[in-house]
């Protein structure tokens, strides 16, 4: 379906972009919205498989993913990265000097820059003990990813991790202990509460952050 925009009472979904250089969106993933731009990133997965073939993305090695900007000023999509392995969430910084990307194949985050001296460098943010999908920065600048899977292998519980803006792995939360939930695809923030969507469960969770 590739890039959309829904209006805030909802309706039909207005299509803003269905291909970049010439190649169709194949498997279109995350999305977020620089609030003083209006620039809008997004990653599409795989240029070769649709999103019902996740998992062969995965085990092929496939590494035709991008990471993409669409500026509504003037309704054009530039690539910044191609060559991904899986890429998935994407999240912005607080001050918007970087942007953030999930590598899920390599259960890595890398780090594309933003801020003029030293924009469009990459680096590696942080290796991850899990597969990283989705993920969202809190309102102290912190980033919370959500895992689908641990140390590098599928398995159904499901593990949050919440990340400094340094890079720095602050906490780490698991399935467990009464708290289930398989396959974590989002986790979000909001007043003094996590809440967790699913890939594969009915449901929604939602746990409550301890001081």
């Amino acid at each position: 379906m590739g890039l959309l925009a829904i209006a805030p009472n909802g309706r039909l979904a207005r299509p803003l972009a269905k291909q970049a250089g010439g190649i169709p969106f194949r498997f279109t993933n995350d999305v977020v919205v620089d609030q003083y731009s209006g620039i809008v990133y997004f990653t599409d997965t795989s240029t070769r498989f649709p999103r019902s073939a996740f998992a062969y993305v995965i085990s092929s090695g496939d590494n035709t993913g991008r990471l993409l900007k669409y500026d509504p000023s003037i309704h054009q999509v530039t690539v910044l990265l191609d060559h991904l392995m899986f890429p998935n969430g994407v999240a912005l910084s607080q001050n918007g000097d970087f942007l953030l990307v999930t590598e899920t194949t390599s259960s890595r985050v890398l780090r594309y820059w933003l801020e003029p001296s030293r924009a469009s460098k990459v680096d590696v943010f942080t290796q991850l003990p899990g597969r990283p999908d989705n993920f969202k920065r809190n309102q102290q600048g912190e980033f919370w990813v959500a895992t689908d899977s641990r140390d590098g292998i599928f398995n159904p519980l499901g593990m949050i991790i919440k990340l400094s803006p340094e890079s720095d792995i602050l906490k780490i939360k698991g399935a467990g202990n009464g708290m289930t939930w398989g396959f974590s695809s989002d986790v979000n923030e909001h007043n003094g509460n996590l809440w967790i969507g699913s890939v594969q469960e009915p449901h929604v969770v939602r746990l409550t952050l301890s001081n």
